[in-house]
């Protein structure tokens, strides 16, 4: 009795660690382990660090226009001045194009159910913070969006907004990185033209906000990401499926009413130990013969984002 009590808060907790986010909770990245605080603004819920996924990259200062991300299946990101301590504190530079993972779907290299910030919500970020655009692309009172401690002057963070914007500079076309501590950059996933998208600059002495249109490719910016939900709030209704047999001694096979594509398997105690995404399915086998004996839960996430965990036993 005790050991199925145990099992079931165990459960419980996985599962709502998915259905009761809200807006101010801390996102953990199951791809890597990355955790983001969040913060809402408005309609919108953003990340408070900026993106940290993928697989660091050098950059090498060459006289020529280059660039060092391509589009070979593994996620890329550039540390400010090649030194991956600073990864922690900036997070990544990514290209554009890199950042939008080759592909038209907002999601880009955020987690799931999060985006690539547009340009409208950078418009709204600005608006909810008490800054202004004077111009399309020109405004002030960029210092409420800037994380306290930094900027120098007239241009010092207050952060009144919540976002914590962080000067973590750029990677140019040329390879080398400028800006630590001096300005604030960060790309939108909404193009502006050929090869081209919109991005919003702060500088570290100024009150100012600029809104400008560059290449997707060889230069490195800064990303946050938005909650596809507008309300902030992850509001989800299960997924039906089932798995069989279960308990299973060799396979599982997983059949869902809906198309998911993605799975992760969780330890007894919550550990991620298997994911996988493919292409929207409807059923799935799973070969277990390798699996050692005991208690997992097996979470399945559909198109929209949503997430269901069922537990399953392992027997010998």
């Amino acid at each position: 009795m005790k050991k199925t009590f145990i099992l079931f808060i165990l459960l419980a907790l996985v599962k709502n660690s998915y259905a009761q986010f809200a807006c101010g909770d801390t996102l953990f990245d199951s791809r890597d382990g990355q955790k983001y605080p969040t913060v809402l603004i408005g309609n919108d819920c953003w990340f408070k660090k900026n993106l940290n996924y993928g697989t660091m990259v050098m950059s090498d200062s060459l006289g020529i226009i280059h660039s060092q991300q391509s589009n070979n299946g593994i996620p890329e990101k550039y540390a400010q001045q090649n030194n991956a301590n600073n990864l922690s504190i900036y997070g990544g530079l990514y290209e554009q194009q890199e950042l939008m993972n080759y592909s038209p779907s907002p999601q880009g290299l955020c987690p799931n159910g999060w985006h690539v910030s547009t340009d409208q919500e950078w418009q709204n970020l600005i608006t909810y913070a008490g800054a202004n655009m004077s111009t399309a692309n020109a405004g002030n009172g960029s210092n409420g969006l800037k994380a306290l401690g930094t900027g120098i002057g007239m241009g010092a963070g207050t952060n009144t907004s919540g976002i914590s914007l962080l000067p973590g500079g750029d990677r140019d076309g040329f390879g080398i990185f400028y800006g630590k501590e001096l300005r604030y950059i960060y790309w939108t996933s909404t193009t502006s033209g050929t090869n081209q998208a919109w991005h919003y600059m702060l500088w570290a002495e100024k009150d100012t906000i600029e809104r400008l249109s560059l290449g997707t490719v060889t230069t490195g910016f800064s990303c946050r990401c938005v909650k596809d939900l507008a309300t902030g709030l992850n509001e989800m209704e299960e997924i039906d499926f089932n798995i069989y047999p279960n308990p299973s001694e060799n396979q599982l096979q997983i059949n869902s009413t809906k198309s998911f594509n993605e799975i992760e398997i969780f330890d007894s105690f919550g550990g991620i130990i298997y994911t996988q995404s493919f292409q929207p399915i409807n059923s799935l086998i799973l070969q277990t013969t390798n699996w050692p004996r005991g208690i997992y839960f097996l979470s399945i996430v559909g198109l929209d984002n949503v997430r269901t965990t069922k537990k399953i036993s392992i027997i010998r």
